[in-house]
């Protein structure tokens, strides 16, 4: 789903930020039914709701809230809700049989009890409920209010109207009508929306047709138990015990293509877990989840091994892929737990194994080779790379824009581009001083020169599918230090080791520990560490208290290229 289709803005007149999403073009073609009930959880001390919603060329709902950070936890919300409802209208509609139907009326059961089994209301609530329930579903009664999942009924008035004070004797005096199926698309079809979105599913008519009568049954068993639990009786719930468990047909393939809907990882990410699923896919000759079994994932992570990969890679990106999705599974109730879990290559660290930082000698002369070179990239981001510690990513999708004066301190903004660059993490994004020499060595007169722009790359797609323009600058640079004199080491990534040794420097100076991570962008270690802010201000004294290696002062340094 592109993010970039979706925002939130603040109605004037209700004050409430509300919520609007362009729908994709390949879903309104393949609309069969508009209707969409979209569920929002309690939040920071304000309640949760359901709204139901219409789908037309735009998705827009009322986030009902006035708390900004509210409204962006229900954005994502909303988008999580919103892209298993495109996932599902994407797929091709399937037959499903008796077992699998009454499988998705027993998550129906299950949300009636887990919604309302603590506090449950009345029981004469409930005893109206389930008549009117069974009015419907024996075709006595079609001008029926839709059930909305999550909402506690109120129909004791509803059912004296049409039954009396003798529910059942009312009932049964009703006739049985001719369009009596109506009622159930009325009285359940959003129920059915929402059981089939919450499993990604899209049906043909007549499982439709089935699932009706199903979750009408549910519509029984359900309120039967909370109308015990009304009066305070928490016996168990015989009535589930009807419900076989449902047995999702899905793929991996239709699994990650969620998931990758939902989070949006970076497109190298796609690329590389795609690959990772097609291996598990190939080797067990399968690609239903639930016939995943603990012994394949073992025999996988075991043909691995014997291919020859490292347990690094192994556990964190071959198995790390896997774990993801059956959790991404087993979080969204449609597996009971993941068989990936607690399987992985057991390893130790090997002497000659870890990373390496660029010794300060081998920093002056990259420097050097740099300050000889023309073309952007190789001239200023070594530079910019080795003062600041920041990951070479970082810098590659800077803009001009990004580049900005705060008081007397000349700052790089570390942000995701506007053109949709990414940082690693929310801990990434940061203001970094420019080291001084960086600044003497004319760095802002290139920056003038570019303009507000991308520095070193033209303006990239901005297709979130792909890989951003940066990616090439990154690889480009890394390709042209590996080409020069003396830096073929395989430990000492060429574009990483610059952030090690920069860190080294840091720490034989006796910067704090907090600070260094804030100046590069490192994770927070602690829950103190949180509470902890450092302006630019602040870190500029510890950035420009690092020594800028001997550098050549000849700017005619030929270097391969």
């Amino acid at each position: 789903m592109n993010y970039r289709m979706a925002y939130i803005y603040l109605d004037t007149d209700s004050s409430h930020w509300n919520f609007r999403l362009r729908t994709p073009t390949d879903v309104l073609r393949i609309l069969d039914d508009d209707r969409l009930l979209m569920v929002f959880d309690r939040c920071m001390g304000e309640p949760g709701f359901e709204a139901q919603v219409r789908i037309g060329a735009v998705v827009k709902l009322s986030l009902r809230t006035r708390n900004a950070a509210v409204a962006e936890i229900r954005k994502a919300q909303a988008l999580a809700q919103l892209a298993k409802v495109w996932a599902a209208k994407r797929s091709e509609p399937k037959r499903l049989n008796l077992m699998q139907i009454m499988g998705l009326a027993g998550l129906v059961h299950d949300l009636y009890v887990e919604t309302f089994q603590q506090e449950p209301g009345e029981r004469a609530d409930w005893i109206a409920h389930k008549a009117v329930n069974r009015a419907v579903r024996e075709g006595r009664l079609v001008d029926v209010p839709p059930i909305i999942p999550g909402q506690m009924p109120n129909e004791q008035q509803l059912a004296l109207d049409e039954f009396g004070d003798d529910l059942t004797a009312g009932i049964n005096a009703l006739p049985r009508l001719e369009n009596g199926d109506e009622g159930l698309e009325r009285r359940y079809g959003l129920l059915c929306n929402w059981v089939l979105a919450q499993q990604c599913l899209r049906v043909d008519y007549a499982t439709r047709k089935r699932l009706l009568v199903a979750i009408a049954k549910a519509g029984d068993t359900g309120p039967r138990q909370l109308k015990e639990n009304a009066i305070g009786d928490y016996s168990p719930d015989i009535y589930r015990e009807r419900y076989p468990r449902y047995r999702s047909s899905r793929t991996l393939q239709q699994v990650f293509e969620q998931w990758r809907g939902e989070t949006q990882p970076a497109p190298s990410s796609v690329t590389n877990w795609r690959g990772h699923v097609d291996s598990l896919v190939g080797f067990v000759g399968h690609d239903h989840v639930e016939r995943l079994t603990r012994a394949d994932i073992v025999s996988w992570k075991d043909h691995l091994v014997e291919k020859g990969l490292a347990a690094k890679t192994i556990n964190d990106s071959y198995l790390a892929c896997i774990k993801r999705l059956l959790n991404y599974e087993v979080e969204n109730h449609r597996l009971v737990e993941s068989v990936a879990e607690k399987v992985s290559v057991s390893s130790r660290g090997q002497a000659g194994d870890s990373q390496l930082p660029y010794t300060t000698e081998e920093v002056a002369q990259l420097l050097t080779l740099a300050r000889g070179q023309h073309k952007p990239i190789l001239r200023w981001l070594p530079w910019l790379v080795a003062l600041s510690g920041s990951r070479v990513g970082e810098v590659a999708q800077l803009w001009g824009s990004s580049v900005k004066q705060v008081g007397n301190l000349w700052v790089m903004q570390i942000k995701p581009a506007d053109d949709g660059g990414r940082l690693k993490n929310h801990w990434s994004e940061r203001e970094t001083p420019i080291h001084q020499a960086i600044i003497e060595e004319g760095f802002l007169n290139f920056v003038s020169d570019r303009g507000d722009g991308p520095l070193f790359y033209n303006r990239s797609s901005g297709d979130r599918n792909r890989k951003h323009a940066s990616k090439s600058v990154c690889n480009r640079l890394g390709a042209w230090i590996r080409s020069q004199e003396g830096f073929q080491d395989p430990r000492k990534a060429p574009n990483h080791a610059f952030r090690h040794w920069f860190k080294t420097e840091l720490g034989a100076l006796g910067v704090p520990d907090s600070m260094a991570d804030a100046i590069m962008g490192h994770g927070k270690k602690s829950e103190a560490d949180k509470y902890r802010h450092y302006t630019a201000q602040r870190k500029a004294p510890f950035v420009n208290k690092v020594q800028v290696p001997e550098v050549t002062a000849s700017s005619t340094v030929e270097a391969a290229e």
